[in-house]
């Protein structure tokens, strides 16, 4: 997933999961596998882990922007 983002030169990964299991130390755990994964192919990428209530809001495209697209 880390290398299909930095392919894609995504600028923010938000990682996320749905196992009632896994613990907050294990996504702890992840987040920082999959930072240094980046990390380690020279990636700026920003990630971080979803929580709950968390809210991304994202720019919207108006006017040629848009038609651009």
């Amino acid at each position: 997933m880390v290398r299909t983002a930095i392919e894609a030169e995504v600028k923010r990964l938000i990682l996320f999961h749905h196992d009632p299991i896994r613990t907050d130390d294990h996504v702890d755990q992840f987040l920082a596998e999959a930072r240094a994964r980046a990390r380690e192919a020279g990636s700026t990428m920003q990630i971080d882990a979803a929580a709950e209530g968390m809210e991304i809001l994202l720019p919207v495209k108006t006017g040629a922007a848009l038609a651009a697209v």
